[in-house]
């Protein structure tokens, strides 16, 4: 099949979107499938063959964000000329956009893949007010954007209920983004090379890290994480202060709230900004733990990231874990924020406990492969072709 890949966001940005764009191209290129990728242009971008950089403009309140700007002709023709198969939109916004009407106009079958709970990030728009009448609005949009479309892709059950409570009545296909497992393999660096690493952040050879990577935002809950890890770090118990000495919280990645908690920073925390994408797996192999207490995501990718790195998780419990994260077996989850002290304390300290988090981590790890995504993805394709009816398009004519 020649496909066709639209998102607002790819490298060398560094997120959950980019990581399954990414891991689904190069999927279903093995497969041996004709793939293109639509992407807003990025100044640290380096060309890549079937890669169509779109022009585009850095936002003012999120810098690291880029805004694909009106298509011109010739990208037009050229998507016209293409004659792809099918059309794969991961994002409601400009790009996405231009994915929906190149497949309406052009009668192409059409996937969308909702990776965003948008109302986790309305308080960005409303600062506080208004926040239902903006909740609703969402619900109308995704509601109305989703229902645009041949079937829309979910990437746990907690985005297929959220969906279906919104009013989506597209066909809804559940299927996790796998991951490259060999990617992350601790293997892949050198004793010699995460020294370097932790030596270059100021790490000393004996500490042990407490790892957060991926979106430094207010949704992802990081100032309550923040706040849980300095507590934990200096505890007014002297036997538990002694027994953390050789601790530090490492926060890797850049957004809205890094401003705020660098102010907070002490000696013992490090927040290092954005890192290069394929630096990332670097970051998992030189941590001891990854810690989360974020309630916004839809399947969570850098747990699954850091299970397959070796890295075994302590993270809030949230829906999306659902099938894919088991409580005590293969991650330690909890409810209770007061659990979260001594759930460190066991994946740190206690080495029997932490063995069987790492080997189960592991292992659920694997199960979420990239190969298996793709193939998924693949059968979405091949069953939406099989029964695809087109519709008539009102929207202005740009592909005629």
């Amino acid at each position: 099949m020649k496909i066709a890949l639209f998102t607002d966001a790819y490298v060398p940005q560094t997120n959950g979107v980019v990581v399954s764009v990414r891991t689904l191209r190069e999927g279903l290129l093995s497969r041996g499938h004709d793939v293109t990728v639509f992407a807003p242009s990025h100044p640290g971008a380096a060309e890549e063959e079937r890669v169509v950089r779109l022009p585009s403009f850095a936002l003012r309140q999120f810098p690291a964000q880029r805004l694909a700007t009106p298509i011109d002709p010739f990208t037009e023709r050229s998507i016209k000329n293409a004659s792809f198969d099918i059309i794969h939109t991961h994002t409601e916004f400009s790009v996405g956009q231009f994915g929906f009407r190149a497949a309406a106009q052009l009668k192409i079958p059409h996937i969308h893949t909702y990776h965003t709970v948008y109302e986790n990030y309305t308080d960005y728009v409303t600062r506080g007010h208004f926040e239902r009448p903006a909740r609703k609005i969402v619900t109308l949009a995704s509601r109305y954007i989703c229902n645009r479309c041949d079937g829309v892709v979910a990437p746990s059950d907690k985005t297929y209920d959220l969906l279906r409570g919104y009013g989506v009545n597209a066909p809804i296909h559940i299927i996790p983004t796998g991951i490259d497992s060999a990617r992350f393999a601790r293997t892949l660096t050198s004793d010699e090379d995460r020294a370097a690493l932790r030596a270059s952040l100021g790490i000393a050879p004996g500490a042990r890290v407490l790892l957060t990577l991926g979106r430094v935002a207010y949704e992802k809950n990081i100032v309550a994480l923040f706040e849980q890890v300095t507590d934990y770090l200096a505890p007014d118990d002297p036997v538990l202060a002694e027994a953390r000495r050789g601790l530090v919280f490492l926060i890797v990645g850049d957004g809205p709230a890094l401003g705020e908690l660098r102010q907070k920073v002490s000696g013992r925390v490090i927040c290092t900004g954005e890192i290069l994408w394929e630096d990332v797996p670097q970051y998992y192999h030189i941590s001891d733990v990854f810690v989360s207490m974020s309630e916004s995501e839809t399947q969570g990718l850098t747990f699954i990231e850091s299970l397959a790195a070796g890295c075994p998780v302590v993270a809030q419990y949230n829906e999306c874990f659902d099938g894919i994260l088991e409580g005590e077996v293969s991650a330690s989850l909890f409810s209770d924020v007061g659990e979260f002290g001594a759930r460190l304390d066991e994946v740190l300290f206690d080495v029997d406990r932490r063995e069987r988090y790492i080997r189960q981590g592991l292992k659920a790890a694997r199960a979420l492969s990239a190969e298996a995504f793709a193939k998924n993805v693949e059968a979405v394709y091949q069953e939406t072709r099989a029964t695809y009816a087109p519709r008539a398009s009102t929207l202005r004519r740009v592909f005629s």
